[in-house]
């Protein structure tokens, strides 16, 4: 969902990362569902309605796993 080189700048040991958006939070909040899918996660938990997802554990490397937890909101004209 985010450019190689952005994500190349999150700290390794980051436990939130924030990404705006022009776009209203139902499209953003779509592309995150769409990104989840495309890279395998299994969601645990889903709130449609208030953009809320969370994820089972997720093999990401040979020694990483990651839950996602998402929560998209709206925001001066996009969303974060």
């Amino acid at each position: 969902m985010l450019a190689e080189e952005t994500e190349e700048e999150i700290p390794w040991n980051s436990n939130v990362v924030i990404v705006e958006s022009d776009n209203p939070a139902d499209s953003l909040y779509s592309a995150f569902r769409q990104e989840l899918n495309r890279r395998e996660f299994t969601l645990k938990d889903e709130n449609r309605s208030e953009h809320t997802t969370s994820t089972e554990p997720n093999d990401i490397g040979q020694r990483v796993v990651l839950v996602v937890n998402g929560d998209v909101n709206s925001s001066n004209g996009g969303a974060h």
